[in-house]
């Protein structure tokens, strides 16, 4: 009895050399993790700065080249090749528009003098008709 109650008063007074070195191990250990992230972090940190400055290198350098392509005389034959190639396409595309358009007027017109000759036929038809029934009434008025 006398013993074990002597081991606990002394583990509890003082830790032993055993515990101090796993404090010490744990310390250590938690230390090198925290030295190891603080690392990472930095390469991190480091590694984006590079990649911000090769981005602006190569977007320098694209702005040049297309700058130096966009100024040369092949460059700008080619554009203006283009632009009258495609003014033409349009310009085509337009006609087309108002010959159809030309088309459908002319037809319309065509169908409306169509149908006022129709309504001027009738007109005189109905006109015809009324004299020839005049004058029947006039040649009974006159035998009358």
């Amino acid at each position: 009895r006398g013993g074990r109650g002597s081991r606990r008063k002394k583990a509890d007074a003082k830790p032993g050399k055993a515990a101090k070195n796993r404090q010490y191990r744990r310390k250590l250990e938690q230390d090198t993790k925290n030295e190891e992230n603080a690392v990472q972090s930095v390469r991190a940190s480091q590694l984006a700065s590079l990649e911000d400055e090769v981005l602006k290198n190569v977007e320098e350098a694209v702005r040049i080249k297309v700058e130096e392509a966009m100024g040369s005389e092949e460059v700008k034959q080619r554009i203006a090749a283009r632009l009258r190639e495609e003014r033409s396409k349009l310009e085509a595309a337009v006609n087309a528009q108002v010959e159809e358009e030309k088309a459908a007027l002319m037809e319309r017109k065509r169908r409306e003098q169509e149908e006022a000759k129709r309504k001027q036929d009738e007109l005189e038809k109905i006109l015809a008709e009324n004299r020839r029934k005049v004058e029947e009434a006039q040649k009974r008025a006159a035998q009358a």
